[in-house]
């Protein structure tokens, strides 16, 4: 008798960022391989899902610059992004020590590609998300890395965090088939007018990130363009470091050349400061009223809803009460299987 065919239909797992040892331990799992396995299981068999183990198994350090595996991890990216058969990359955790590597990949290997990729991730995956959405078989998609569903006031059960992991890879599965996510944008306009309906490009993400790039090659990706708005979140920063990372987009000459703003959430140790921002936004915006959005979840805030970067596939209609309605049309699926949940 002969055997299954191995699916050629890849899942990468990526640990580029913080350590992923925490997120194996909380899984009550022993090692990267284990980890491995529990994402195979959710995928199911219309994948393959592979992972670099000493990615995953890696410590960090804060006192001796975070991770000691550089290149390592810059090679990773390097050959996820030009092998065919790898149609996503989900970054499990975000945190740090990533921002460092990106002068090491040679993102052009993505010209190479024949079949899309989607990237998945936020917080300090933001730069290379961004960067990424620039090239044609890229879909980068802005949402949590599944770490974060750790992040709660009550830490989850072990049991609960496993189920929560394979509802998150199961919406996964549905966005790179061309599926719409579970997880709608509830948001609102909270200034200025636009007509419905308006078709528009993302770029953005964690503001802190965002700024690191402002003055490097990599500028492009986040810079202002036409029907382009600019989505911002961040976690951790008070308000006065917050205006001072718009003020860079300021003094840039970018901030109000952007046709609107979407803005996440904002919090600082636990606080929410979306409010604060806002005005700090206003201020600098000032004296234009360019249209802002409030999404109540996008950011560092649970649930939270994707949302593509990069490619013009983000429609916008404000109703009558100045909701917003968020219309996504998927870029065309990284694979033709109908995922195994429907």
């Amino acid at each position: 008798m002969s055997r299954p065919r191995r699916s050629t239909k890849t899942i990468r797992l990526w640990s580029i960022a913080g350590s992923c040892r925490p997120v194996i331990e909380s899984l009550g799992l022993q090692s990267g391989s284990e980890l491995i396995q529990f994402v195979q299981n959710a995928f199911g068999e219309n994948y393959r899902v592979t992972a670099d183990v000493r990615t995953l198994e890696a410590s960090e350090d804060d006192d001796k610059g975070g991770r000691n595996d550089d290149l390592r991890r810059g090679r990773e990216i390097e050959r996820t992004l030009s092998d065919d058969k790898i149609v996503a990359a989900i970054a499990i955790r975000g945190g740090a020590w990533l921002t460092r590597v990106l002068p090491k990949i040679d993102f052009d290997t993505l010209k190479t590609r024949t079949r899309p990729i989607a990237i998945l991730g936020f917080s300090e995956i933001t730069g290379l998300l961004n960067i990424t959405a620039g090239y044609r078989k890229t879909i980068a998609i802005h949402d949590l890395c599944p770490s974060f569903l750790r992040a709660t006031k009550k830490r989850p059960s072990e049991k609960q965090l496993r189920d929560q992991f394979t509802n998150f890879f199961s919406d996964v599965e549905r966005m790179i088939t061309g599926q719409p996510s579970h997880r709608t944008i509830q948001a609102r306009l909270i200034q200025g007018q636009f007509s419905n309906p308006k078709n528009i490009s993302i770029v953005g993400g964690n503001l802190s990130l965002l700024t690191t790039l402002i003055g490097t090659p990599y500028a492009k990706s986040i810079a202002p363009r036409k029907h382009c708005w600019l989505l911002l979140e961040d976690v951790h920063e008070p308000p006065w470091r917050i205006d001072r990372m718009l003020a860079h987009f300021t003094l840039a000459g970018w901030l109000q050349r952007y046709d609107g703003f979407i803005l996440g959430r904002f919090t600082n140790h636990g606080e929410d400061i979306t409010n604060a921002v806002r005005i700090c936004l206003e201020k600098q915006l000032a004296p234009a009223i360019s249209p802002i959005i409030l999404a109540n979840n996008i950011g560092h805030v649970l649930p939270m809803a994707p949302i593509p970067l990069g490619k013009r596939v983000v429609t916008l209609t404000v109703g009558n009460d100045r909701n917003v309605r968020f219309d996504i049309a998927w870029p065309k699926p990284c694979v033709t299987c109908r995922p195994h949940g429907l």
